[in-house]
């Protein structure tokens, strides 16, 4: 069985202040049109205004290829074993593409734990009580807080800088390959689990003193200085950054109840000075 397990590129916290000029968001930055705004795998959904300020919310798009069956990527001696159809194999894949389109890259609590304290985040908390009917009631999660999961053990959240708010999208592009599609037993029980593994890619939107702070968060060994020395294009006060994320998502339904049952997650978050996937 999947032993849920905390994602991302955590590390210590540096606390050191950073000087820089007032800034804010591209006064071109996009509006929420959900008819017809797309952003690779990820279209537009609907405005959300949170303690930050107000973003649009993106959803996995409809068209994304990973939502299409793609038989070559199942791994049939498994699913045949568990006798897991194609049907239900396409079902359960398109169960996780969605999770991880629609909430697993950008939940409601994405960015708002970004002193990377675990288990220290309302809006995290709040998105766990919101989604519980998501859960097998056997989910086996070792990082429980008071009888709860720790949202960023299932969602990104915590991992990132403090996200644009300008009433346009925090995430501006997203890919999501299918990797695999497997079945195996589950250690309780008379159901089994049918496992699906992707690979993510997305990109989001921060100004130059939140990336800042998150080099110095996330990479102790780093100073101001240095971090100017090498991107002197964040202390100029304009523009916006992309903040990219790489990783791999791991996640397992249960065949009885068709809930999530286990995830694993392996994923990098940096800012680098390029445009694109």
């Amino acid at each position: 069985m999947l032993v849920l397990g905390l994602a991302g590129c955590a590390g210590a916290v540096e606390n050191e202040k950073v000087a820089q000029p007032t800034q804010t968001a591209d006064a071109s930055a996009e509006l929420c049109n959900p008819a017809s705004d797309s952003y690779g795998d990820s279209v537009a959904d609907s405005t959300v205004t949170d303690d930050l300020g107000t973003y649009c919310r993106t959803v996995i798009n409809p068209n994304a290829d990973a939502i299409k069956e793609d038989v070559s990527k199942y791994d049939r001696a498994s699913l045949t074993q568990y006798a897991i159809s194609d049907d239900d194999a396409l079902a359960f894949q398109r169960s996780a593409v969605e999770f991880l389109g629609s909430e697993g890259l950008d939940s409601s609590a994405l960015d708002t734990n970004t002193d990377g304290t675990v288990g220290n985040d309302t809006a995290g908390q709040a998105w766990v009580e919101q989604n519980l009917t998501l859960f097998d009631p056997g989910w086996s999660d070792p990082y429980t807080a008071e009888g709860g999961l720790y949202s960023n053990a299932v969602v990104v959240n915590g991992y990132t800088p403090a996200l644009i708010r300008d009433g346009g999208p925090r995430l501006v592009q997203s890919s999501i390959t299918v990797t695999s599609v497997y079945a195996g037993p589950l250690s309780r029980g008379t159901a089994n689990q049918v496992i699906v593994t992707l690979n993510a890619k997305a990109s989001y939107r921060a100004i130059d003193a939140d990336t800042v702070a998150f080099q110095l968060r996330y990479s102790p060994e780093k100073t101001k200085k240095s971090v100017q020395a090498e991107h002197p294009e964040l202390f100029d006060g304009t523009g916006e950054n992309n903040i990219f994320l790489d990783g791999t998502f791991t996640y397992a339904y249960s065949t009885e109840t068709r809930l999530l049952v286990g995830n694993r997650s392996n994923y990098e978050i940096d800012y680098k000075a390029r445009a694109g996937l």
